[in-house]
């Protein structure tokens, strides 16, 4: 099937601030932003429902937000930096904090990354550090479980789901560090570690056995070769590596969000490692959005205007779905919060 991406309006959310964090789901979006530590949830026209500021200390703080998930009873939950998820209430008061056992072993979280999602009453979350495991070490990949399944009512945590054999971060060499996403339908769970062009498909009915493993088959997809010493951050200084912004598990399969990357070439040559630079990359760097139909396959791919930054959310092929304005990709300031209304129409 080919899809071709229509901007059919847009919206302004009443708040002067940059949220770079969001999230729409049943007709309710929820964005965050770091600086004011504010926490705003808007419907479909803009209007601002419920809004809450956490403090920086206390016990109704919450900070270094990672990422966010709107939960089918209306519930928000939030991921941070320093060990603890977020419950929020539909008024967007902190409910509780569910304290993980050990300490997290990130140092970044890249975008909006959606980095957990819910399936009865378990949350499955890319938390790495159990026993102390080092995710930027080469062997964390072969040799730990990948993710945290939290009993939510009851805070229980254990490690699940391992990393097949099609992977190659199974191998011997050295490679970027990935930025997981995860996303869930059904009793389906989708992983992806954006290094690679493989998404990985567990059956959490059969024990998370593997189902599958889908090759999105980018056009493009920039990466850098595997290494025999240990790889720093190539991207940022002589190239810039395709990422995964985002999945979007939907009814017939799947949606992956991805930026190609730049290869070192064109990377050096626009001088991109310097920040004077920086204006040229949304024209150099394609976003994408390639659909998976279980039926079908792959669709074409659905390439995104640069004045189009983070989705939200993709919930269904045949319902409309809202994006961030790139206000400094279009040069203009505003006193409000501008989305896109987006469609994806099949031809």
């Amino acid at each position: 099937m080919e899809y071709k991406l229509e901007i059919i309006d847009s919206i302004q959310v009443d708040y002067m601030g940059n949220p770079t964090i969001g999230e729409f789901y049943q007709g309710r979006g929820v964005i965050y932003d770091h600086k004011s530590a504010t926490i705003i949830a808007f419907d479909t026209l803009g209007n601002i429902l419920s809004s809450n500021q956490f403090p920086k200390e206390g016990p109704g703080s919450l900070s270094w937000i990672g990422g966010m998930r709107i939960h089918s009873d209306g519930k928000v939950f939030v991921n941070t930096l320093i060990g603890e998820i977020g419950v929020l209430d539909e008024n967007l008061e902190l409910e509780k904090k569910i304290q993980m056992p050990f300490p997290p072993e990130l140092r970044d979280m890249w975008g909006n990354s959606k980095v957990f999602d819910f399936w009865k009453d378990y949350l499955y979350i890319y938390y790495p550090g159990r026993d102390g495991q080092n995710p930027y070490l080469r062997d964390f990949w072969k040799e730990n479980t990948l993710l945290e399944q939290i009993e939510v009512s009851t805070g229980d945590t254990k490690g699940v789901l391992k990393l097949p054999s099609q992977s190659k971060h199974q191998s011997d060499l050295f490679f970027e560090q990935p930025s997981p996403k995860v996303g869930i339908q059904g009793e389906k769970l989708y992983l992806h570690l954006d290094t690679e062009n493989l998404i990985f498909v567990y059956d959490l009915g059969n024990d998370g056995e593997i189902m599958e493993v889908l090759d999105f088959q980018p056009s493009k997809y920039v990466q850098l070769e595997g290494q025999t010493e240990r790889v720093g951050y190539a991207s940022g200084n002589y190239m810039s590596r395709g990422r995964s912004n985002n999945l979007f598990p939907i009814r017939e399969g799947l949606i992956i969000y991805y930026s190609e990357g730049i290869a070192k070439d064109d990377f050096v040559n626009a001088g991109l490692n310097k920040k004077e630079n920086w204006y040229k990359r949304p024209d150099m760097e394609r976003k994408v959005l390639k659909i998976y139909s279980d039926k079908s396959g792959w669709s074409n791919e659905i390439i995104l205007p640069p004045k189009v930054g983070e989705i939200l959310n993709i919930e269904a092929l045949d319902k409309s779905f809202f994006g961030f304005r790139n206000d400094e990709y279009l040069g203009v300031e505003q006193d409000f919060v501008t989305f896109y209304k987006l469609k994806l129409n099949a031809y």
